[in-house]
């Protein structure tokens, strides 16, 4: 777990080394998912438990659980998607191969971020529209990972197009559509 925090720590204050430490990990993503993404998923869930100072009137116990299972479930189902439709569409972006490690290693890590962000969002007694924008920065380690995943030069903006819309809106849009459905 520590050293999942670690290259997460580097993947946010300097992307492009971040990637660099990345590519000579010899970590499966079957153990970056069971030792650092599983967890931090669980913790961003619980996340929900702890903003009970956010309570307003019409806030319950089953309200907060219910939140719980939608953080949860909204970044589990992103990570299959994505991976699944980014092992659909590298091999017409990439220079070389394309390679499913790579590709789940860049999802498990953005989804890792993204649910710290998550865990901010949430534990912060303030409502910082600041802390709204910072997804956009996700945009900018996965704009690092270019070089990682050996993205053609003028397939860039498709990768980046992929990797926002496979990566970064999802868990907000499933978000959004089960509270929405939740009474």
């Amino acid at each position: 777990m520590l050293h999942f925090l670690k290259n997460i720590l580097q993947l946010v204050i300097n992307p492009t080394r971040g990637w660099e430490d990345i590519s000579g990990d010899a970590s499966t993503p079957q153990d970056l998912c069971r030792v650092g993404l599983y967890p931090m998923l669980a913790i961003s869930a619980l996340s929900c438990v702890g903003g009970l100072w956010k309570l307003d009137s019409d806030t319950t116990l089953i309200a907060i659980i219910q939140n719980a299972i939608i953080t949860f479930t909204s970044f589990f189902a992103t990570k299959f998607f994505a991976e699944f439709i980014m092992g659909l569409t590298m091999d017409k972006i990439c220079d070389k191969q394309p390679s499913s490690r790579k590709n789940s290693t860049v999802v498990i890590y953005s989804l890792a971020i993204l649910s710290i962000i998550t865990i901010i969002c949430t534990v912060v007694p303030l409502d910082l529209a600041v802390l709204n924008f910072l997804p956009i920065y996700v945009g900018y380690i996965l704009f690092k990972s270019i070089r990682y995943e050996s993205v053609a030069q003028d397939k860039q903006g498709h990768y980046m197009f992929l990797t926002i819309f496979t990566i970064i809106l999802p868990p907000y849009l499933l978000t959004f559509i089960f509270n929405i459905i939740k009474p």
